[in-house]
């Protein structure tokens, strides 16, 4: 079994094990092979061109000569298939058995002769082939015969028995974890590649990196992805977006992997992921990381754009906002969730101004610099539009961040960190919220208590505090304009039921006579259910 050239180095094949190999090899040339472990043999490898039509072609051709020399009785005056019929048979699989031996040798331009010559392929097979092919007679029944025995002995050993000497069992991990460790591979790789690019470090290629063990880690890595080495003088830039081309081909393949979106934006934004340390690789203190910078959105923008084209954004959109709603996960990470909610959604948003001003027409294929082309006509009608993350404009924004009801759901789950993103992310809304986007806005102002100013005292006043004034006839507290409520019950009682001395009051002493225990919620004491107004009304 060759290697093929991809992130594993082997490839899958059509029999579960060695045993089942060995199995359909013993029943077919073995010892004890009969016509009875022939057929046996003949059955499982139908079952391995089930499992995939393109078995190997010395395997293809085995199945078909066994398959037709099986049908032919020893005695064929027994025969009930007729003779025509069965010449036709044979002379088809040996055409079939020649082409797929010689095909490769064809195509180093020799002759037909010329290529079994170096097969150990005698003539008269390649002249029995022309005969079966392009002569107006089919060749005899009992030459068909030897040439199918000879072709079956001739894939004996050229590859059956070779095979039986070196096949082995190759057990692999489980898909998931195979999947997962591929892709953590290549993604720790371009972090490489964006770290240095960070104006901590400000490496321009990878012969600026001072530190000789991670150049030599690298090119080692670049190597085993590219089959060839990658030069030193390269730009990280570059190298980055080889990598983003070979993960792209890499999503391609693992289409079928389940919860394949999932397991790749777990890996991007873990907790030790430089994707949420953002800024904060090069800041510190407490209130790191209020906002991207640009630089360090630039420099994810390949790996965000290419999760846009392959479908993935939303699932990453999804599990951002889980995390900013997630009181167990750690502050720094929400405000960077936060944080790209906020770029992705912008980013999305100029999808949908694209789609808007109709400049897409007349553009035929998406390329980066299409994309380019896209940007600068979008700036020339909004200048805004130039900042922040650009994804793939002509992708358009997923219907499932445009629903009203997703919309809501992110909104009513209240945290610190909503206003952070929830402009641009009300802005995707399909059909658009019109007026109502500004009454969602200022709600989730008030929500998030953005507009109350805190009170520079630190006393918390409590019910003893009134009694305090009412019993003792003056203020035992702190009295400030700031504490409205408090100094309307002290002027109350000062100025005999009113806040200002020269002004009249709704607000009238309690006699001290009626029974407030017993007063039903909602009701004075002077007023009862029969009587009061509202509870007459319907």
């Amino acid at each position: 079994m060759q290697p093929r050239s991809s992130v594993s180095n082997f490839r899958p094949v059509h029999w579960f094990s060695k045993d089942e190999w060995k199995k359909a090899y013993l029943s077919m040339f073995g010892p004890q092979s009969n016509e009875e472990s022939k057929k046996i043999a003949l059955q499982i490898l139908f079952v391995w061109k089930a499992r995939n039509p393109y078995l190997p072609s010395a395997i293809e051709s085995t199945l078909g000569l066994f398959e037709v020399d099986l049908q032919s009785p020893k005695d064929d005056s027994l025969s009930d298939v007729p003779d025509r019929l069965l010449r036709l048979m044979y002379s088809s699989v040996l055409m079939r058995f020649i082409n797929h031996t010689l095909d490769d040798a064809q195509s180093k331009k020799l002759t037909l002769l010329q290529a079994a010559a170096q097969m150990n392929i005698p003539d008269w097979i390649i002249s029995l082939r022309h005969e079966a092919a392009h002569g107006h007679e089919l060749p005899s029944l009992d030459i068909l015969k030897n040439a199918t025995h000879f072709a079956l002995n001739w894939l004996h050993d050229r590859y059956w028995f070779p095979e039986f000497q070196n096949i082995s069992n190759y057990v692999t991990k489980s898909p998931i974890n195979s999947f997962k460790d591929d892709f953590s591979n290549l993604l720790n790789l371009h972090n490489s590649f964006v770290v240095f690019q960070y104006p901590v470090h400000n490496k321009f290629r990878i012969s600026d990196i001072q530190d000789n063990e991670i150049k030599i880690g690298i090119q080692e890595d670049m190597k085993k992805i590219l089959k060839r080495p990658i030069k030193y003088k390269t730009r990280l830039s570059f190298a980055q977006n080889m990598v983003i081309d070979i993960m792209n081909k890499f999503l391609d393949r693992s289409g079928s992997v389940a919860d394949r979106d999932l397991k790749v934006c777990q890996l991007l934004i873990d907790n030790d992921s430089l994707f949420v340390a953002g800024d904060a690789v090069v800041k510190s203190g407490e209130n790191m990381f209020k906002e991207l910078s640009f630089g360090c959105i630039k420099l994810w923008e390949p790996i965000l754009t290419l999760f846009h084209r392959k479908n993935i954004i939303a699932t990453l959109f999804n599990m951002l906002i889980e995390i900013v709603n997630n009181n167990e996960d750690p502050p720094k990470l929400k405000r960077a969730a936060a944080q790209w909610l906020k770029e992705i959604s912008f980013a999305l948003n100029k999808c949908r101004l694209i789609k808007k001003f109709n400049i897409t027409s007349g553009v035929k294929e998406n390329t980066d610099d299409t994309n380019q082309n896209l940007l600068r006509q979008l700036v020339n009608r909004d200048p805004k539009q130039k900042l922040g993350l650009t994804l793939d404009l002509l992708h358009g924004v997923p219907s499932e961040l445009t629903n009203a009801n997703f919309i809501h759901m992110v909104v009513v789950n209240v945290n610190p960190y909503l206003e952070t993103y929830v402009k641009e992310f009300i802005e995707l809304t399909d059909p658009k919220l019109n007026g109502a986007k500004h009454k969602l806005l200022h709600l989730v102002d008030i929500i998030s208590m953005k507009n109350l100013q805190s009170s520079s005292r630190d006393r918390i006043y409590t019910l003893e505090d009134v009694t305090g004034v009412q019993t003792n006839g003056h203020s035992n507290m702190d009295v400030s304009p700031e504490t409205n409520d408090i100094e309307m019950v002290i002027d109350n009682k000062l100025h005999g039921g009113t806040t200002h001395p020269n002004k009249p009051s709704i607000w009238q002493k309690s006699t001290g006579k009626h029974n407030w225990s017993s007063c039903p919620i909602g009701l004075l004491p002077w007023q009862n259910a029969e009587t009061f107004s509202l509870f007459n009304a319907r």
